[in-house]
């Protein structure tokens, strides 16, 4: 059997689960601990059979170079952070795999959870469903990503919201959640900063600077470069992923130059944010739900108009999307439970089904045609949900 097969097969399997009885995990009430064991023998097991996927051997590679004595962004280039790149070295432990690398990830996914369920925004039960989700199984054991640091930063902003913590914690925060990420992470927190402008500025200067800083040591701080073990790199700026809009256009023969879909994205993104940052004072809904809201505006933003729009970046939008349930603004189901247990079926295999009918040459023949309309349903769900997020602030009257 095709080894690209088992997840594939095993995620359509935990998927159905999942869209007969969306519920069928609402009686589990694992404690976290039992949840990593679970996830962690998982991994194990997974990757002992099937090697490590190609993204975390990327990071393990990198890491290697660093315990050599190499530095980032100066002797090799990375699409990361260069604090991104030395956690990631620090986690290796300088061992002969990414073991180590695959159970801190885990790690910072149940410290998230953690976090979320001291703070009453999911119980027990809807943590177990969303962990064993088949998307998160995805992208926790079978293609293992660093978005669970992202989820990690979520969870901990939940908590500085819900507690009203000091400037000085929000601003050492949003640094060192820019700095061991992604310089794109800043999307992410931007809402935070439209209701306190003193939050904003002092984390954009200090981000600037250091970032200033670093480009004057001769760092190349912006790269769309992977540099792989072999000498070869993946130019970041090139790739196209199914799901997204431009990737349909290509599809039609319609090709933008990068930079044109990069203003479009950077265009749409602005339009948002502005009208997060103008509605900011609406009287409907409370600081922790005003983030939420422009997490998934963001999210969905990139989602429908970034060529790059891996399935790993939907980790965020169900794990956003699960908290954004429970809160009162979202009471009125935006979906129902079993539609969007077969969206994310479909996002969980989407990545993988692009790559078996690639390899196998079928880009010529009807099932690529079907894959290609199912991207176009996928980018309508995208904007569906996205209006649908939109209301919540457009529907409100604006606060005193």
């Amino acid at each position: 059997m095709e080894p690209a097969l088992i997840p594939y097969l095993s995620l359509i399997l935990i998927g159905l689960i999942f869209i007969w009885r969306p519920t069928f995990l609402s009686s589990v009430n694992l404690p976290i601990w039992a949840l990593l064991l679970i996830k962690a023998l998982l991994l194990f097991t997974v990757t002992s059979i099937l090697g490590w996927p190609y993204d975390i051997q990327g990071y393990f590679d990198h890491s290697k170079l660093i315990w050599q004595g190499d530095v980032p962004m100066k002797d090799f280039n990375s699409p990361y952070s260069i604090g991104f790149e030395y956690l990631m070295s620090f986690i290796s432990f300088n061992y002969h795999s990414p073991l180590f690398m695959g159970l801190f990830l885990l790690l910072f996914e149940a410290l998230a959870y953690l976090i979320i369920l001291r703070n009453n925004l999911l119980t027990k039960s809807e943590i177990v469903g969303l962990a064993f989700n088949p998307l998160f199984i995805h992208f926790s054991i079978f293609d293992i990503q660093d978005e669970f640091i992202i989820l990690f930063f979520f969870a901990w902003y939940a908590y500085l919201l819900t507690h009203n913590c000091k400037l000085i914690y929000w601003t050492l925060v949003s640094i060192l959640f820019i700095f061991f990420t992604k310089v794109l992470s800043i999307l992410f927190i931007a809402p935070l900063f439209y209701k306190n402008h003193k939050r904003g500025f002092l984390t954009l200067f200090t981000i600037v600077g250091i970032y200033f800083i670093l480009y004057l040591c001769g760092f190349r701080i912006f790269s769309f470069e992977f540099e792989k073990k072999d000498g070869g790199s993946d130019l970041i700026w090139d790739i196209y992923s199914a799901g997204n809009i431009l990737w349909i256009l290509k599809g039609l023969g319609i090709i933008f130059k990068p930079i044109y879909g990069m203003l479009l994205t950077v265009s749409v993104l602005v339009l948002v944010n502005l009208y997060l940052a103008f509605n900011r004072f609406r009287d409907n809904f409370n600081y922790i739900e005003y983030y939420i809201i422009g997490l998934l505006l963001n999210t969905l933003t990139m989602l429908i108009f970034y060529k790059m729009t891996f399935p790993y970046n939907y980790l965020i939008l169900l794990f956003v999307y699960t908290v954004a349930q429970k809160l009162s603004i979202f009471q009125d189901r935006i979906i129902s439970k079993r539609l969007f247990a077969i969206y994310t079926l479909i996002i969980s295999i989407n990545h993988q089904s692009e790559y078996l009918i690639l390899k196998y040459g079928m880009v010529q023949t009807p099932l690529y045609l079907i894959f290609y309309l199912i991207q176009i349903m996928i980018v309508i769900f995208n904007l569906y949900l996205f209006m649908q997020v939109f209301r919540r602030i457009s529907s409100s009257k604006l606060g005193l």
